[in-house]
């Protein structure tokens, strides 16, 4: 019995501890036994050999450390690997994967900041000449949509310009992607205003827009020019960005009035000028505008010569050049030339049908306040072909050669019925224009465009070697219709071929009945325009050549007598021209 009891002590002192940490009664801080615990069951009486259980099932039972090991299988530091498997902090990116601050560019594209001047009646202040870097179009949101001209989002700016002086206004879109500016003056910060010039994508996007405005404003008691007070207007043709704005005050230039008409060369060399740099007419002169900037040339012609003046709109955006002849200062008007095409050059031919030499002055002027730009003049002398002088009518009777119910009418060319010479040059042949011209041609056969729209003469386009009494787009008469008619009068050799255009109305003005002749003469050469019966209709001053071209141009478009083109009253019923070659 000794025996067993030393070989099962060490057993009973294993075991104990281990069974009551896995009894379900404890827990990591239950008290341990007391330390007399295993002397205690030591001092128990050994077991019999008929009471194995407390031997042999103790030491193989008790083991339960190695069948059941949660200290082992619940390794919660490496089964539950929170960094690893949870990773909050780099499978949910916020910073990363919602990079707010760099995928929605909130404060760059869509500025929070409304700028002041937004609102034009805080618009921002310049004092003369000025330059602005980096405004900021964007910044223009919440801008007032009553302002004139049209609503939108805009800057605007004040200044006051100097009596008889221009400012020309410079917008340079600045940043990327291009944008697409336009620049606006305006009259006052109020809807319905008399002034809104407008540059509106003339150039392309990221390119610079300019606008030249003239201060034409006079006193109303003296007539003398006064300080003006403007607002510029900064706007874009869709998504704006920033920009420079560049504002430049120029005084008015030497010859901005007529008093000042700087010479003009004769010898075909060009002068180049800036029409924003003009003067205003100060008075309607054959139909042309008011107010219009404008600047005066003369030159000296010898009698029996004729002044030939060219005016060709250069640079960007293109304009309608006009150009006048005076008499006297500070403006009897002349005559007028304006054949309505942007960018197109004007040419006007000033006779001097005096005795002695004259000082002929012209205005180099524009259809319109805006947009204005430079220019080149050109001028030369030479000798006067033909001497106008004014006649009464005197209409024959002619069969007619084709009656027509529709516009744009025009007749074969068919041979003259004997020699003329049209500016010393030989021509044989002649095509009728329901539009108000005859055109005169070398040959004997052809045919005659139509061309309803009206020219300036001399003009190199066609047609050319025209001859027209009332070159304008005309109508026939309603119901009845209308007539071309032509037939040779008298005998030879001192015959004359008359062609007539009966009973005519206009396109623009149906309702007025117009009937005006052309005439050759074989043994003078002379031309001659009559005017039988010129009735109004419904629209002022139609009948009187207001939009139409009156005079003789050569075959090649160089040498005219231009009588009127587009000038009111410049014909009268009644009245005439006779061109007498000298």
């Amino acid at each position: 019995m000794a025996f067993r009891r030393t070989h099962l002590a060490p057993s009973l002192l294993l075991a104990l501890p281990v069974a009551f940490a896995l009894s379900g009664c404890g827990d990591a801080t239950s008290p341990s036994p007391p330390p007399d615990a295993a002397a205690q069951d030591l001092d128990t009486p050994a077991a019999t050999p008929d009471e194995p259980a407390v031997v042999d099932t103790a030491a193989p039972d008790v083991p339960v450390a190695p069948d059941v090991p949660p200290p082992r299988d619940v390794p919660v530091p490496p089964d539950v690997p929170s960094p690893p498997d949870v990773p909050a902090a780099t499978d949910v990116p916020v910073a990363t994967d919602v990079p707010v601050a760099t995928d929605v560019p909130v404060a760059t594209d869509v500025p929070v900041a409304t700028a002041p001047n937004a609102d034009c009646a805080m618009a921002t202040a310049l004092s003369g000449t000025t330059h602005l870097s980096a405004e900021d179009l964007r910044r223009a949101l919440g801008s007032p949509a009553s302002a004139s001209c049209g609503a939108g989002n805009r800057l605007f700016y004040a200044i006051t310009v100097p009596p008889a002086s221009s400012i020309l206004v410079t917008v340079t879109p600045t940043g990327a992607p291009a944008w697409d500016p336009y620049v606006r003056v305006l009259d006052a910060c109020r809807d319905s205003l008399p002034l809104c010039s407008r540059v509106a994508s003339y150039a392309a996007a990221g390119a610079p827009e300019h606008l030249r405005y003239v201060n034409s404003y006079s006193s109303g008691m003296t007539g003398l020019p006064i300080a003006h007070d403007v607002l510029i207007d900064v706007a874009a043709q869709g998504p704006a960005g920033t920009f420079d704005l560049d504002v430049r005050v120029d005084p008015p230039a030497p010859n901005a009035t007529c008093d000042g008409a700087l010479p003009l060369p004769t010898d075909g060399s060009t002068v180049h000028a800036d029409l924003g740099r003009g003067g205003s007419t100060g008075s309607l002169c054959l139909g042309g505008l008011t107010g219009v900037p404008t600047l005066y040339y003369e030159a000296t012609v010898p009698p029996g010569s004729e002044l030939i003046a060219t005016m060709t709109p250069t640079g960007a955006p293109p304009y309608g050049a006009e150009l006048f002849s005076y008499t006297t200062c500070p403006g009897t008007c002349r005559a007028r030339v304006h054949t309505g095409s942007d960018g197109a050059p004007e040419a006007i031919v000033v006779p001097n049908d005096g005795p002695t030499a004259q000082t002929l002055r012209i205005g180099a002027s524009a259809t319109a306040s805006t947009p204005l730009g430079t220019f080149d003049l050109t001028g030369r002398v030479a000798p006067q072909f033909y001497v106008t002088s004014s006649i009464s009518a005197s209409c024959e009777t002619v069969p007619s050669v084709g009656h027509y119910s529709t516009v744009n009418n025009v007749t074969p060319v068919r041979a003259l019925p004997f020699a003329f010479a049209l500016f010393g040059d030989a021509v044989a042949g002649y095509g009728l224009s329901a539009n108000g011209f005859m055109q005169l041609v070398a040959g004997t056969s052809g045919t005659v465009a139509p061309t309803p729209i009206n020219r300036a003469i001399p003009l190199a386009e066609a047609p050319n070697g025209v001859v027209a009494p009332f070159w304008d787009a005309l109508a026939p008469r309603p119901t009845f219709g209308s007539d071309l008619r032509a037939g040779v009068v008298g005998t030879a050799p001192a015959r004359r071929f008359v062609v007539e255009w009966s009973d005519w109305g206009l396109v623009e003005d149906p309702t007025a009945r117009l009937r005006f002749q052309a005439k050759l003469f074989e043994a003078t050469q002379v031309i001659e325009l009559h005017y039988c019966s010129l009735a109004m209709g419904t629209m002022t001053d139609l009948q009187t050549a207001r939009h139409a071209t009156v005079g003789v141009e050569n075959a090649a478009g160089t040498r005219a007598v231009l009588i009127g083109a587009n000038n009111r009253r410049v014909i009268t019923s009644g009245g005439g021209f006779r061109l007498t070659p000298r």
